[in-house]
């Protein structure tokens, strides 16, 4: 429920093609596309575009959140397009009340980029202890309880997606809403070793301690969701210290991880039940998406195996991900199916 498919002048990074092929190589059968693309998916021109992307070239099922427009009215015109089902908050969104208003009031979800917008002002730099203290979880675990002040009497359908802050988990539910969080703020810190300009992501990695708090959150229920923040760059960005883009691609390897951090709390029964939930169950609840299957139609199913152990994935996406497939998997997508049809089989009878 958290993906960057990149596109349309952003192809080089990404294209809706190979992000939706390494959805369907992490078992992924839908996936909902963020609006910060080139151009931004906040008027109906670019959505316009982003659709003829999507039938051409997309492999599994994908819906869109709409960017906040920068006229008010024609947040109405968005909301009627069948493939939108939320409106996503950044930052700098929140100083704009009069368009956030018109977009809560259209009766989709607000997905909230939870930071404040002084986060985004201060000065950038890429040691992760440094974006820790500067990007700090106050100014993460307020943007909540202000965004609902600006909403005050439009009873919105508030969701709060990357959560990397217990306190910010806490804000979510003192309000209502539902929250997510992401693989890196569950198994990455700031304590890593590896090139920081790879681990440069908003909002931060944050200290040990509270990547342990986020994990038992995780496993004692209180999260509703995982979302990947799949967030592809071109090698070159993700490299050169002076060109540094935030953002860690996932999408091939994220269900699979997050399964193996499960297992050893709940077992591999518990473990795939968690999973579901967190993956399909309330992503599908919170955005009122249709069902997976219906009687007498086709279906989108995954078969994992959980007797196979790999370190190296597929590379369907094309962002660098070197350094986090060496993590070791307990489970393995066999096959993807998206509306009857096969669109990942990694299924060989000999093992080989």
């Amino acid at each position: 429920m958290h993906v960057h498919l990149r596109g349309l002048k952003l192809s080089y990074k990404e294209t809706v093609a190979t992000g939706t092929k390494a959805a369907a190589v992490g078992g992924l059968t839908v996936v909902v596309d963020m609006p910060n693309t080139v151009p931004r998916l906040n008027t109906p021109r670019a959505l316009e575009a982003r659709l003829r992307e999507i039938e051409e070239e997309a492999v599994v099922d994908v819906y869109m959140y709409a960017g906040i427009p920068e006229a008010p009215e024609e947040a109405a015109k968005l909301a009627r397009y069948r493939r939108v089902v939320g409106f996503k908050v950044y930052p700098k969104d929140l100083e704009r009340e009069e368009a956030l208003r018109a977009a809560a009031n259209q009766g989709l979800p607000i997905i909230l980029h939870p930071e404040l917008p002084e986060a985004e002002r201060v000065v950038e730099v890429e040691e992760p202890r440094a974006r820790d203290a500067l990007r700090g979880c106050p100014l993460e675990a307020a943007a909540p309880y202000y965004l609902a002040h600006i909403l005050d009497g439009v009873e919105p359908r508030l969701h709060i997606t990357h959560a990397s802050c217990p306190h910010t988990v806490k804000a979510a539910k003192d309000l209502g809403a539902s929250v997510d969080i992401t693989p890196h703020h569950l198994i990455y810190d700031t304590s890593t070793t590896m090139p920081q300009c790879y681990w440069k992501v908003n909002p931060p990695l944050r200290g040990r301690e509270v990547r342990t708090a986020l994990l038992n959150l995780l496993v004692e229920g209180s999260i509703d969701a995982v979302g990947s923040d799949h967030a592809p760059h071109a090698p070159w960005e993700k490299s050169e210290p002076l060109n540094c883009r935030p953002g860690i691609s996932w999408l091939e390897l994220w269900p699979s991880l997050v399964y193996s951090l499960l297992r050893p709390a709940y077992g591999s029964l518990g473990a795939l039940k968690g999973l579901a939930r967190l993956a399909y169950e309330a992503p599908r609840r919170i955005l009122g998406l249709p069902p997976h299957a219906v009687e007498g139609g086709v279906a989108n199913y995954t078969v994992l195996s959980l007797e196979r152990t790999r370190f190296i994935g597929f590379r369907a996406s094309k962002a660098p991900k070197d350094y986090h497939l060496m993590l070791p998997l307990s489970a393995e997508t066999v096959l993807t199916v998206v509306r009857g049809k096969i669109v990942f089989s990694g299924f060989n009878p000999r093992g080989t």
